[in-house]
């Protein structure tokens, strides 16, 4: 009774061995034989837009940061921006936000982050507006202008928010700069990627693996400190920054987007998450950048560093307005919600007044 299944099992083994000596030995016989025109040759290269995953729906825990509010929602819709997104179907406005943590606020609550802050604003003057947020954590300017070409133009925003400094400072202080950002070949690192990433929606023993791994503690604030430019540090070099931030003011307009830059606030209170490179001296060097742009191209520049100084009290307290130096509060982004909201207002009725005079001749 038992030597059919041995036999049979017998029978596959040989056959799988008989197809890998085949294999092989065409394999072998090909290199004596054939000159193969691929030999040596890279696979298509794979640019990663560093933009949030679409449908996500996830409790945050910032319990660490916020213990009396110790979770926050972070969810985004079919497009991967962040909720609430689309919520007008005939929208007179739509705004889209790019950067980077600052930017994408993931730990703020949901109804508190700064670019649904600034649509209602905009709202109570009698303006529909949608707000799409595509920003992502550790992202850089060379990431935006990626995500703004492969991917925001498609959903046709009448303008474009951007804020970025800190980040870049890092991405240039070190060797490649930008070039980390550059395309790559399909490898098994990045097959393994994507295999967890799709599979963690379906099986749950994977999504487990991929949530232990991707954890992050959050730290308390820490104590204030008085930030300086380290002086021993490598400058990273500007020009690879004001080129792209050109590039983005003439990438949006050619594409009928309204172009907006705001500058990125650094305050001296600090937290162990705080990035080693973040320094006032070189934030005031991009943050000058970001206005000289501006003035240049005729673009308006949201300062958020200017009038969170002038009009703030106490801004810079640890735990107010930032709650590592750079990244909101809720309260924190509620105040800067007001304040892009009060600054693209009268460029917002001044598009919506040229459109109806367009419609009407």
């Amino acid at each position: 009774m038992t030597r059919g299944p041995t036999t049979l099992l017998q029978r596959l083994l040989l056959l799988t061995a008989s197809i890998a000596i085949a294999i092989v030995l065409s394999e072998l016989l090909l290199r004596l034989l054939w000159t193969n025109p691929y030999a040596g040759e890279d696979p298509d290269r794979v640019l990663w837009l560093r933009m949030p995953h679409a449908r996500m729906d996830r409790v945050i825990d910032r319990s660490q940061v916020f213990p009396d509010s110790p979770s926050a929602i972070l969810r985004t819709d079919d497009r991967a921006y962040a909720i609430p997104s689309f919520r007008h179907v005939d929208p007179d406005l739509t705004v889209a936000f790019l950067g980077g943590s600052t930017t994408a606020n993931t730990v703020v609550s949901e109804e508190d982050r700064f670019h649904i802050v600034a649509a209602r604003a905009l709202e109570r003057d009698g303006l529909r507006v949608n707000a799409l947020n595509a920003a992502r954590p550790a992202g850089t300017l060379q990431d935006s202008l990626n995500v703004l070409l492969n991917h925001v133009v498609f959903d046709e925003p009448d303008v474009v928010v951007l804020m970025h400094a800190t980040n870049d400072i890092g991405t240039l202080s070190r060797p490649r700069g930008y070039r980390v950002r550059e395309p790559e070949p399909v490898s098994v690192p990045l097959l393994g990627r994507w295999s967890a990433q799709m599979l963690s929606g379906r099986i749950h023993l994977v999504a487990l693996a991929r949530l232990a791994y991707a954890g992050v503690v959050v730290a308390e604030p820490a104590e204030n400190m008085n930030v300086k430019n380290d002086p021993a540090r490598p400058k990273p070099p500007t020009a690879p920054f004001r080129a792209r931030l050109l590039s983005f003011v003439h990438l949006c307009r050619d594409f009928g987007i309204e172009p907006v830059l705001m500058t990125q606030p650094l305050s001296s209170s600090r937290s162990a998450l705080t990035p080693d490179w973040a320094d006032l001296g070189n934030q005031d060097v991009f943050n000058a950048i970001i206005r000289e742009v501006g003035r240049e191209e005729n673009v308006l520049v949201i300062d958020l560093v200017s009038r969170l100084r002038d009009e703030v009290p106490g801004w810079d307290e640890p735990g107010r307005v930032f709650w590592d130096g750079m990244h909101v509060t809720d309260e924190g982004s509620r105040i800067v919600g007001e304040m892009i909201g009060e600054e693209l207002q009268p460029l917002a009725v001044r598009m919506i007044a040229e459109r109806a005079e367009r419609a009407g001749d």
